[in-house]
């Protein structure tokens, strides 16, 4: 019910997450492939084709979809649970959050407030 209640923030949230952890996990997977051709190009300068080169390229770019999507796939969970205390937060205040620190009580603050301007527009 909690999700429902707050499903446009849950999906944007959501939405982004994914965006970013893409953007990470695409980063990641390029710098570790050039970081594998880079060390063979300085093992052996003339010759990069080689079966055996390309094999470990390979393999280390399949490692980081693995490692990528072990440790970047926590940041989706993180994001999911952070909303969820966020929301039994204000569902049990009134609408406004009770507790986190003040730099979040301001920036809170300064969302709902734009979200209620928004809302009374629409009336």
């Amino acid at each position: 019910m909690i999700t429902l209640r707050h499903l446009i923030r849950f999906y944007f949230a959501t939405t982004v997450a994914s965006f970013l952890v893409t953007i990470g996990k695409t980063f990641i997977m390029l710098l570790t492939t050039l970081v594998a051709l880079l060390v063979f190009h300085s093992i052996d300068e003339n010759d990069l084709t080689t079966p055996n080169k390309i094999i470990f390229v390979v393999i280390s770019w399949i490692l980081s979809i693995m490692v990528n999507s072990i440790f970047l796939g926590l940041f989706d969970e993180a994001i999911i649970c952070t909303l969820q205390c966020v929301a039994i937060d204000m569902d049990f205040n009134n609408g406004h959050p009770k507790y986190g620190s003040a730099s979040f009580q301001t920036n809170m603050q300064i969302l709902l407030d734009r979200d209620d301007t928004k809302y009374d527009q629409g009336n």
